[in-house]
């Protein structure tokens, strides 16, 4: 099962270092010091890694892409999901929109690799600059998507660890009401409040007409033992 995402840039980043270096030779004055500032904005050894696969097929990997052009206005953005559930195989999304809003949507509809293109400058007027992503948008594209695609979470019956840890603050059964050894439960004496220390809400409706086995106190957490056996 797929548990991560992973951006590709598609090997730009590559072919824009390659023309980086021919406008350094160009003005070197002016260049090196734009240089200088992408390099702050972008270092590889903490940004997302970037994936050079144009030579290397890798057998293993089987995943069905998606490309989306056009602004997202021509796209199909169900797409993942569909072949996801036709081919039973990863999905990912070939982005070639100028916003990172397709591939936000695509990660929620399914998609596990995004492929997005990457340049140190749109001004450079280079041939994928229009649609293409400066250092820092593809920073935030990279964790924006992986939050979103960790937000997603498992298909699973289990609490969160955030639920967990929320459980006090639901609702139980509380004593509300001085309540004397044999005295009927009713409304006005046993209610749902919070926190959840007594018993389930869902008891309620099958304690009220029962008697208290013993003396409550008001602000007690209700527990079915405090029920006495045999109506009086």
């Amino acid at each position: 099962a797929t548990d991560r995402m992973v951006i590709n840039s598609n090997a730009q980043v590559l072919d824009a270092k390659e023309d980086q270096k021919n406008a350094v030779k160009e003005d070197t004055s002016k260049n090196t010091n734009a240089f200088e500032a992408d390099k702050e904005v972008f270092n590889p050894s903490t940004e997302p890694k970037l994936v050079d696969n144009r030579n290397k097929p890798d057998p293993k990997e089987n995943i069905q892409n998606v490309d989306i052009s056009g602004g997202g206005k021509e796209g199909i953005i169900t797409s993942p999901s569909a072949l996801k559930e036709k081919f039973d195989i990863p999905v990912g999304l070939s982005d070639h929109t100028s916003s990172t809003l397709t591939t936000l949507v695509a990660v929620g509809l399914g998609a596990v690799l995004i492929e997005k293109h990457i340049t140190l400058s749109r001004e450079n007027n280079g041939l994928d600059d229009a649609f293409s992503l400066e250092p820092a948008e593809f920073k935030k594209l990279s964790t924006d998507a992986q939050l979103a695609f960790s937000a997603l979470g498992k298909l699973e019956v289990n609490l969160s660890r955030t639920e967990n840890e929320m459980l006090f603050a639901r609702r139980s059964l509380y004593v509300v009401a001085d309540i004397r050894k044999g005295e009927v439960f009713t409304k006005e004496n046993v209610r749902s409040i919070r926190p959840s220390h007594g018993a389930h809400p869902k008891h309620l409706k099958s304690i009220l007409g029962k008697c208290a086995e013993r003396n409550l106190s008001k602000g007690q957490a209700f527990n079915l033992d405090m029920i006495k056996t045999d109506k009086i």
